[in-house]
């Protein structure tokens, strides 16, 4: 995906759960749970702090229909969350970037960030108009 310019590509605003798994020695393992999601990578929260450049194995539920897909992703970024829980417990943000993806999985994916975001714009539209037909409301 080198090729392409990842940021540009279109972002589901969605909460999904990824199981992860770091390809060094000895492996860290835990969950993350994305902010948002293209077919080039996600952003997503989590409570352990990794190097950037760390490469994982991720398996990524996507959605209600609890596909799941696998993926080689790179850490690119990372950043301490601001809000701190009851627990004390320290989240990161954490920017990921995806390396490697089958096909199919690639297809699934892409399927699913535009499945998000037309639903997404369908409700939108829907407010639109239904704030349009109240008689009566001064708009601006």
């Amino acid at each position: 995906m080198s090729t392409i310019e990842y940021r540009r590509l279109f972002r589901a605003s969605v909460m999904l759960e990824m199981e992860f798994e770091t390809k060094q020695k000895p492996p860290v393992k835990g969950v993350f749970i994305s902010n948002n999601l293209s077919s080039g990578g996600a952003s997503v929260i989590g409570p352990q702090k990794l190097d950037n450049g760390t490469r994982l194995k991720l398996k990524i539920s996507l959605g209600e229909k609890k596909r799941v897909v696998t993926a080689i992703a790179e850490i690119i970024w990372q950043k301490q969350c601001h809000y701190v829980p009851r627990s004390k417990q320290t989240y990161y943000a954490v920017g990921l970037r995806f390396l490697d993806m089958k096909p199919q999985d690639a297809v699934l994916t892409s399927d699913f960030i535009s499945d998000v975001i037309k639903e997404s714009n369908e409700m939108v539209e829907r407010e639109i108009i239904d704030r349009l037909e109240k008689p009566g409301e001064k708009r601006k």
